[in-house]
């Protein structure tokens, strides 16, 4: 995991940039999403949980600038947030770090929800969320 460190730093760096919303533009949105959800999907990311904190502090500043089109890639944030919770609950024994990168898990995907109340739809797919993984229940049910 030689990229771990680098790329933590870019998202550190990431992290205090993001939130000025003159700054932050449609492309560079394309652009960082599938990094974000790449690394929180990647296999051994578990190992190092200062680069999910900081992967999941970028994509809460993701959703609060760039809320209007949130509901079209709302996809791809809860395939990242999800699977990275489903990685983190099949550690047989969860250390506090992780613990910690799941409470901030819980604090993205409760903005994601906030932020698309006024679609219909989000409410049945977290309901098809929670039916197909029970590990989610803990997730969904926030």
């Amino acid at each position: 995991m030689e990229w771990a460190l680098p790329l933590r730093n870019i998202l550190r760096y990431e992290k205090t940039s993001l939130p000025q919303p003159q700054d932050f533009t449609y492309a560079a949105f394309q652009q960082i999403l599938p990094l974000l959800s790449e690394t929180l999907v990647a296999p051994f990311a578990t190992a190092y949980p200062p680069l999910l904190q900081a992967s999941i502090k970028s994509v809460e500043a993701v959703l609060i600038n760039d809320w209007p089109r949130i509901s079209y890639y709302r996809g791809e944030i809860l395939r990242g947030l999800t699977t990275c919770w489903c990685r983190i609950k099949d550690q047989e024994t969860i250390p506090m770090e992780l613990t910690k990168v799941q409470q901030s898990i819980k604090g993205a995907l409760q903005l994601l929800r906030s932020l698309l109340k006024a679609d219909i739809h989000v409410a049945e797919e977290f309901q098809i969320l929670m039916a197909s993984d029970d590990r989610l229940h803990d997730l969904v049910t926030v």
